[in-house]
């Protein structure tokens, strides 16, 4: 199956947001060991998701697109990508406490949901449409299949 860098991220945006649905839903049920094992497949997740972007897609987009990293759109995005890697610290730091609270996970929580929605969306909109574009089919093909194998 030959995805393009759309589909497949894409698809690892909604897997990732119903990670994190579920770990908001285990939280306000007051299940904070089980919110904090989903959280972790979350955070897991997340890592792996942005290192694919930022090793492998992106790079690709900015020799495609001729963009510079410092100044193009993938400098917006690795910005916001600090921004998520700091709401994931505050997160985890909730799950240390010794009695680790709903409400403040909850809080953070959909704070850094809300972020990556209108993240995900520039994404989704500028970078992963700009590759499938920009990129050789045959480039594509060998892409998709690095970010598979990562």
């Amino acid at each position: 199956m030959n995805l393009s860098a759309m589909e497949y991220l894409r698809a690892d945006h909604s897997r990732l947001h119903q990670i994190m649905a579920r770990c908001r839903d285990q939280a306000s049920r007051g299940e904070m060991t089980t919110a904090a094992g989903t959280f972790d497949q979350f955070r897991e997740g997340l890592a792996r998701h942005i290192a694919i972007e930022e090793e492998i897609v992106f790079p690709a987009f900015e020799s495609a697109t001729g963009f510079d990293r410092e100044r193009g759109p993938t400098a917006a995005m690795l910005a916001e990508h600090r921004v998520v890697l700091d709401f994931m610290n505050r997160l985890d730091s909730v799950f240390t406490q010794d009695e680790p609270s709903a409400a403040k996970f909850e809080s953070l929580a959909g704070l850094l949901v809300e972020f990556l929605e209108d993240h995900n969306r520039k994404e989704e909109q500028v970078i992963y449409p700009g590759t499938d574009r920009a990129v050789p089919p045959a480039m594509l093909r060998h892409l998709v299949e690095r970010m598979r194998a990562y």
